[in-house]
Parts: structure tokens; sequence; C-alpha cells
């Protein structure tokens, strides 16, 4: 009977090695390059942010980054080549940007995000000499005939109504995509232009997103909006945070956008607690903290996807159990 069970254990350990190698070969292979728990970006006009990738030299990239703090809004966006050997950098201008700001950072390709990671604008020490460069100048508000977000920031207090400006240009119609699956919300809408100007203003009421009430509307009744890809349903309206703003030609809301913004809600000034509001803590300041919305984001990985260590550890243990199933029979 122990010669009979050898070799089917052996077969089970042999499987659950190639499972592991499968997990290591399943690992997204595009990484954010950089030193500590997060990416430190200068705020000077030639910031550098690096990375590494499988895909082919000649592939070009979006470096997205986006404020995580809703005190300090602001979202830019750097294309990027890679190079052989599979690196690539992005150098932008983030001058304008105050040292302290906490960011999101992603690599994006064709409205997909390969990677992800935790940032911080830091004080300039490298290249802080200002040029004149039109890539890196900032970005400006889309014409009314040139299709596009007419400014890439909208920024509210959480439950006030945020007005989203849409440029048509020659477009009959375009949608609207707010938020992402990373933060739990998401909601699309295509607009028409109805008197003739060539601009649509979305309205969204932030304190009914997610909750009972109309969201989306325009501020021009001659305008047109339908509702494409509901919201989900909360228990309550959604928190302050950066939210995606993302813009498609025509009716379909997916693929690569023709146009990024960010819609930022800040916490609501009615809200901010006052000294003796809390009678549980001693000076007056609440300790309760509203969780992150974002909890997909590691904390601080280095750039690896944790989803892929979490793959390889099934793996090893698979390899593990076998092993100790192999020697506890031929052991009796």
């Amino acid at each position: 009977m122990r010669r009979r069970l050898i070799p089917a254990i052996a077969t089970a350990l042999l499987l659950a090695t190639a499972s592991l190698a499968g997990a290591a070969a399943a690992q997204d292979e595009t990484t954010l390059v950089y030193d500590g728990d997060r990416v430190t970006i200068e705020n000077g006009p030639a910031a550098t942010i690096e990375g590494a990738t499988d895909l082919d030299a000649g592939t070009r990239l979006v470096v997205r980054v986006t404020s995580a703090d809703t005190s300090a809004p602001f979202f830019k966006t750097i294309e990027t080549t890679v190079e052989e050997g599979g690196r690539f950098t992005a150098t932008g201008d983030f001058s304008d940007v105050a040292a302290g700001v906490n960011t999101t950072v992603e690599v994006r390709r064709d409205g997909e995000v390969l990677a992800k990671a935790d940032g911080e604008i830091v004080p300039c020490e490298s290249d802080c000499t200002p040029t004149e460069s039109e890539s890196d100048a900032p970005s400006s508000p889309t014409a009314m005939d040139e299709f596009g977000l007419n400014g890439q920031v909208v920024q509210v207090e959480a439950g006030d109504v945020a007005r989203v400006p849409v440029s048509l240009g020659d477009a009959d119609a375009a949608t609207l995509s707010i938020g992402s699956d990373d933060l739990n919300y998401r909601t699309n809408a295509t607009v028409r232009d109805g008197n003739g100007d060539g601009l649509v203003i979305v309205t969204v009421d932030t304190g009914a997103a997610g909750v009972d009430g109309q969201t989306l509307s325009t501020a021009d009744d001659a305008d047109e909006l339908t509702v494409t890809a509901a919201e989900p349903d909360l228990d309550e309206p959604i928190d302050p945070a950066s939210y995606d703003l993302a813009l498609f030609r025509g009716e379909a809301g997916d693929g690569s956008p023709d146009d990024l913004g960010a819609m930022v809600l800040a916490e609501s000034s009615s809200e901010t607690a006052t000294p003796g509001d809390d009678p549980s803590t001693a000076d007056g300041e609440s300790t309760e903290t509203t969780a992150a919305l974002d909890d997909a984001t590691p904390a601080g990985d280095g750039g690896v996807d944790l989803g892929g260590v979490g793959a390889l550890a099934t793996g090893g243990l698979l390899a593990v159990g076998a092993v100790a199933l192999l020697f506890g029979v031929t052991r009796y």
C-alpha cells in the first residue's frame, strides 16, 4: 500500500510546485521603482518618476499623479515611453505643488491601471531651475471648440453640488465617468448639447450620491443627460476624497478616455469638530476618522503587487503540505 501511495503523492507535489510557478508568472510585471515606503516626487520643474515593465520597448504609458489631500487638490498626467530593458522615466513639472502633499501615483496604459502606489511631494533638491516647456506647462481649460473637460480639477465641500463643464467640440455626445472601482463608487452619464453653445455643465449633487435622490443633472435644462451606468447603493453619501473624472467621445464609457480630471470633495466646514464637541476627549478633538475609500491600495509595498505575493503564499502552502504528506506516509 505504501508503494502505491508514494507515486500519487509525488504527483501532488509536482502539481503544487507547478501552481507555485504559475502564481509567480501571473504577477503584475509593471512596477513603480522607488526607495522607502512611498514614491517621492520633488516639487521642481523636472521631477522624475521611475518604473520597470515587461512591456515592449516603445510602448506608450501614462503616469498619473493625483493629490490624496483634499486640502491641496491637484491632478497631473505625464506620458512616457518604455526604453530598452523595460525601464521608463516620467518627467513633469511639480513646482506648483507644495511639499508635504500626499499623492496617489498610477501607471496606466489604454485606461488600465498597471501599477499603483502611495506618494508624497518633497522639497526640490536637484534640478530646481524653472524651464519653459510646452509639455510641462500647467494645463489650461479646454477651449469651447475642443472636446474635453473644461477645467481638470473641480473642488467642492462634501454635500455640495459640483459643476463639471464638458466641452463637446465637434462631437454629438460625450460620456462622463465619475469615480472608480477602487473607491467603490462609479457612475456614467452620456450628455448632449441642446442649446448650441457646445458646452454641457454636469451638476453632481454629492449629498445625494449613492443614496436617495437625483445625483446627476445638467445646469441648463436644454441640454440632455442620460445615466448609462447607475451608481451603487450606499448607506450614506460618498466621503471626502478625490474622485476620477474620465471623459469619452460618444456614448461608450469604456476603453481609453479622451480626457481626464478629478472631482475633489473637501470635508464640510459645518462638520468640522470644535473644542468641547466630544466629551470623550480631553482637548475636544474627535477621535473618529473616516476610513480611506481606496482600500485596494497597498500601504507601502515597494511597488510590488501584494496580490501576487498572496498567490505565491498559497502555492507555497500547497507545496509544503504535499511534502509533509509524503514524509508522513513513507514513515509508516
